[in-house]
């Protein structure tokens, strides 16, 4: 019976030893997934605050589209690829490339909204972004976007 009692333990601390190394494992899965997600959204943040000219806004909107593409269900990614793009439009001087600037943040505003549609930053930044499309051609836009 010794032996016996010897093997069973020896069984469940085997068993305790397994679950214990799956769980470590999906620990270590998730937190390396957040990492990189987190790692690449303090990257783009960094990108952000040393753009200073169209070039490096628009490249910043294009690395904060392709987090957003890699992290589906997360809504800040496409938040600031909204706030970049209408950064972009405020260093472009031509009138048209700045509504289709203005015009692909809204398109993030759209999607950020589909996940998060609650969130008060979303919904100030659409009216930012909208603000500035109207100011683009006030004189055309105004009285029909703001009720005169």
């Amino acid at each position: 019976m010794t032996f016996n009692n010897q093997s069973n333990n020896l069984k469940q601390n085997k068993m305790k030893s397994t679950i214990l190394t799956l769980a470590l494992m999906a620990t270590f899965a998730f937190s390396h997934s957040q990492n990189a997600y987190e790692t690449s959204m303090n990257k783009g943040l960094e990108m952000l605050h040393v753009s200073d000219n169209y070039e490096t806004a628009y490249n910043c909107s294009n690395y904060f589209e392709r987090i957003a593409d890699a992290n589906k269900k997360e809504w800040l990614p496409l938040y600031y690829a909204a706030y970049t793009s209408m950064a972009s439009g405020f260093y472009e001087t031509d009138a048209d490339k700045k509504d289709a600037l203005y015009q692909r943040g809204l398109t993030y505003i759209e999607k950020a909204n589909a996940i998060q549609g609650d969130e008060s930053e979303i919904l100030a930044l659409e009216a930012y972004i909208k603000l500035m499309y109207i100011a683009n051609d006030a004189m055309k836009r105004a009285p029909s976007q703001t009720g005169e």
